[in-house]
């Protein structure tokens, strides 16, 4: 009976693999064919099934299926995926690997790895220690549960790898990406201490995510964060949710990324931050355009110390500041906003107020203000 369960899960798994998404947030790439070799089985009752998880896996060939059964679940083991597999669990809520805070969980050393239907927990705290560690390229993970690692609960190291459909929540950070062309799409993204994706490079998508509740209220704690470099730009953050994080919906320092169609609301500091290349030498060129950006309690957009940002067609409306910046003199007119909506322009005057201030060395601060001509009317249905 276990097997007729476990062939039901696998051809579900094929028609999921091969289907495409029906949604239009984003194309997903990097989708390696389904594999087609032999099933290996682990835990239950069946003659001859495997009791642990990495014994199926170093028995396997390449294109072969490790099925997990939830029976034998929680599996303490730490796993290593070094060959073309799929790695399937019967049931993501049941099935449970766990490393009993010791390194990490599941550390994938082959490209073109599949991992379904598991929740993968407790990871040690240290770098780069994580739910699951991506050291490849060409893998796809999803329909998980990634909970409560002390470390990351997804660590990817290689480009072109795609995590969908995952709940990652109540680990320290949620998503680190520190190379390029990686894609996040629809995940719920929630509940992480720290962040709820720390961005290190660049070229990457995020799509269609649910990113809530992240961030401790600590320095730079929020829901995602593109940190600065000269390689870490180009990113997209298109149609998420991005809303009660703490302090910080999406805090941007590096250069020419386009957030873009995201709602980003009810965090308890600031909707977007973007900070500067006169203070840790990024966020130039970024563009903010037709996003919904609403109730963040201090400031909806701030500007810190960054030229050459964009900022278009947005609805600002009923935060404690809809906007605010903080400049040097030297790029004071260095930031281009049109056509925004803000909720607190009365429409009498043909232009906006924005208030800032002006620094001087870094050090000084002085009260200043902008005028924007030209400010919607109405707000846009984004």
């Amino acid at each position: 009976m276990k097997k007729l369960i476990a062939f039901g899960v696998i051809i579900l798994f094929f028609f999921v693999s091969v289907i495409p998404s029906t949604g239009t947030i984003a194309e997903k790439k990097s989708n390696p064919p389904i594999l087609d070799g032999n099933t290996l089985y682990v835990g239950g009752s069946g003659g001859g099934n495997y009791s642990t998880i990495q014994s199926a896996i170093n028995d396997a060939n390449p294109g072969d299926t490790v099925f997990v059964f939830d029976e034998s679940s929680p599996y303490y083991e730490h796993v290593t995926l070094n060959k073309v597999i799929d790695l399937i669990g019967e049931d993501k809520n049941t099935t449970i690997i766990d490393a009993e805070d010791i390194g990490s969980v599941i550390v994938i050393d082959s490209p073109g790895v599949n991992i379904t239907g598991f929740t993968i927990r407790k990871c040690e705290y240290y770098p780069p220690n994580a739910g699951i560690r991506v050291k490849t390229s060409d893998n796809r993970i999803y329909g998980n549960i990634i909970s409560k690692n002390e470390g990351y609960g997804i660590y990817i190291q290689s480009p072109n790898n795609l995590v969908f459909d995952n709940i990652i929540s109540e680990n320290n950070y949620g998503i680190n990406i520190e190379t390029r062309r990686n894609e996040i799409i629809n995940n719920h993204i929630k509940n992480n201490y720290n962040k709820g994706i720390q961005l290190l490079r660049g070229n990457n998508l995020i799509s269609g995510n649910s990113i809530i509740y992240n961030g401790d209220g600590g320095l730079w704690t929020c829901g995602i964060q593109i940190w600065y470099g000269d390689n870490n730009e180009y990113n997209e953050i298109i149609n998420n949710v991005i809303s009660n994080n703490n302090p910080t919906g999406i805090i941007v320092m590096g250069d020419n990324n386009y957030i873009s169609q995201n709602q980003i609301s009810n965090n308890s500091k600031i909707g977007v931050e973007v900070e500067g290349r006169f203070v840790l030498g990024g966020g130039i060129g970024n563009q903010i355009i037709e996003n919904n950006i609403s109730n963040n309690n201090l400031y909806g957009i701030y500007l810190h110390a960054t030229s050459g940002t964009e900022i278009i067609r947005n609805n600002l409306i009923g935060n404690g500041r809809n906007s605010f910046f903080k400049l040097p003199l030297i790029v004071i007119f260095g930031n281009k906003w049109e056509e925004n909506y803000w909720s607190d322009y009365n429409g009498i005057m043909p232009f906006k107020i924005i208030p800032g201030r002006i620094l001087l060395y870094l050090l000084y601060e002085f009260p200043w203000f902008k005028f924007y001509f030209r400010p919607a009317k109405e707000p846009y249905d984004i």
